[in-house]
């Protein structure tokens, strides 16, 4: 244990030793393997991981039950923690999560829920302080993948008292995802509990957790696709100018001649006029 948490390897219970096993910390051991493989880790990396992945892009998660101490997270807060903790592990690598509803045929590749001491997993708590959480490794298994919380616990977000929901979730969710705990000191891998790690929106895993994450599934690739190389369309012919038309002669209009026949009333130069059955005649000159 001295040697995994980065302390003097004395083989005693001195008080750095006990400071540390009274440190709130994930109920998985702390798997290490034999000495030439340790030491071989700390050569080249901290990191650890299970060798055991999901065997897709895609994992599901659902939520059946909120933490029922105070503060309270309502069920809005619990959300948006469990969701930025996933997405944490989702930026660097090609994974999506998806949340799914919770029912008793719920299917979801990982399943979260607050339970206290027995909680039906054979993996008990031990109330308020010590085992915070554990998560079991991806699998075949019903239970592979789930994320247990102590609900013994004063789950909070952001405060400096209690114990902060988002930073347990992004390391039991590494478990979920088969990392092992890590014996790099500022991991969110390390098997004892570290306090806050702030904003869950702008929070981002360390290099260590990183690489151990993307030893398993691969960096991100970029979502942004490149532009197929399209032919140079044609540019279209400048228009015509317009051709100005030659001038026209206007036709000279043939003034039209009054028919001699037919009378002007306006003029009333008449030598007589007659009114005969409703009708008015005008007459001029001797017909």
């Amino acid at each position: 244990m001295q040697r995994f948490a980065g302390l003097k390897d004395t083989g005693k219970l001195d008080s750095d030793t006990l400071k540390l096993m009274n440190t709130p910390r994930c109920s998985l051991p702390d798997i290490i393997g034999s000495e030439d493989k340790l030491k071989k880790r700390r050569r080249k990396r901290r990191y650890a991981t299970t060798g055991l992945r999901w065997k897709k892009s895609e994992v599901t998660w659902s939520i059946h039950n909120y933490p029922s101490l105070p503060p309270f997270l309502n069920p809005s807060e619990v959300n948006n923690i469990m969701a930025y903790a996933l997405k944490a592990w989702s930026d660097v690598t090609n994974l999506e999560f998806r949340a799914t509803s919770s029912n008793k045929q719920d299917k979801a590749d990982i399943k979260i829920s607050f339970g206290r001491m027995n909680h039906e997993d054979g993996y008990p708590f031990d109330g308020k302080g010590g085992t915070l959480a554990h998560a079991f490794f991806p699998g075949e298994a019903d239970i592979s993948g789930d994320t247990h919380f102590d609900d013994d616990e004063s789950w909070t977000y952001k405060a400096d008292w209690g114990t902060d929901l988002f930073a347990v979730a992004v390391h039991e969710f590494g478990h979920a995802l088969g990392l092992s705990h890590s014996s790099a000191h500022h991991s969110i891998m390390r098997p004892y509990y570290q306090g806050h790690v702030g904003d869950y929106a702008s929070y981002i895993l360390l290099e260590d957790d990183r690489y151990a994450i993307q030893s398993l599934y691969g960096s991100k690739r970029s979502t942004s696709k490149p532009f197929p190389n399209l032919p140079t369309p044609a540019l279209p012919k400048p228009p015509r100018p317009p051709q100005p038309k030659p001038p026209s002669t206007p036709r000279p209009k043939v003034p039209i001649q009054p028919d001699p026949s037919v009378l002007d009333r306006c003029k009333g130069d008449f030598d007589a006029v007659a009114n005969i059955s409703g009708e008015v005649f005008f007459f001029k000159g001797i017909r």
